[in-house]
């Protein structure tokens, strides 16, 4: 359901229906999709077709939209936060810097990820029409 604290979430009812035909799903896999797995939908009489490719794009947004999600963690007191120490392991340097990188990002920079987001989703939207 939706969040007070988060204001882009919604109380949208999710509907399940334990007893539909699973024959009348059109159902996408990738070319690596284990064979084993794909035998038991057919089985099941699950309309498989193969994927086609999905676009690629980067965007920097959604490293913005946690950092800024997440940035109590990071500065529960409001100030700039320390810098990471040098002579960290890599993975506790990841973690430790996973949400620190939004606050790196230009306006500029995030404004056009936002554009290239869109016509992402556009794109993702054509490659998934057809599929349930």
């Amino acid at each position: 359901g939706a969040s007070e604290k988060d204001p882009a979430s919604i109380t949208a009812p999710f509907h399940f229906d334990p007893n539909a035909d699973i024959s009348e799903y059109t159902i996408g896999y990738d070319e690596e999709a284990p064979e084993e797995f794909l035998d038991q939908l057919r089985d099941m009489g699950v309309r498989l077709t193969e994927m086609p490719e999905i676009p690629r794009g980067s965007s920097n947004s959604l490293g913005v939209d946690s950092s800024a999600a997440f940035d109590f963690h990071v500065s529960p007191d409001g100030e700039e936060p320390e810098p990471i120490p040098e002579g960290l392991e890599p993975r506790e340097a990841r973690r430790r810097g996973r949400f620190r990188r939004g606050r790196d990002v230009l306006a500029l920079d995030y404004v056009q990820s936002q554009r290239r987001r869109l016509i992402l989703m556009k794109e993702m939207q054509e490659v998934m029409d057809g599929f349930d």
